[in-house]
């Protein structure tokens, strides 16, 4: 029963892997690093918008708004199904 279980998760976390792989993909290699960074995507921890401003050497105003705009385009790059699979 547990066994099964853990094979469940695994399957879950590779399908929220390739919902989360294909919206990045709609995004430029600086907003893709900048939203990794934000919410640790493939990293041990989340950075803050003052942290990701100083390892990128922009503005945080800057780092803000591009997080912004690429969570509109992730948004919407993403079907109704998949949006219902990530809640």
């Amino acid at each position: 029963m547990v066994e099964d279980e853990y094979v469940e998760n695994l399957e879950k976390q590779d399908i929220l892997r390739d919902i989360i792989d294909k919206a990045l993909c709609n995004l430029s290699a600086t907003e893709r690093r900048i939203v990794k960074k934000r919410f640790g995507v493939g990293m041990p921890y989340q950075l803050s918008i003052n942290e990701i401003s100083e390892s990128e050497g922009i503005p945080a105003n800057k780092v803000k708004y591009t997080i912004s705009q690429s969570l509109k385009v992730i948004e919407n790059s993403i079907t109704a199904k998949e949006k219902e699979t990530i809640l």
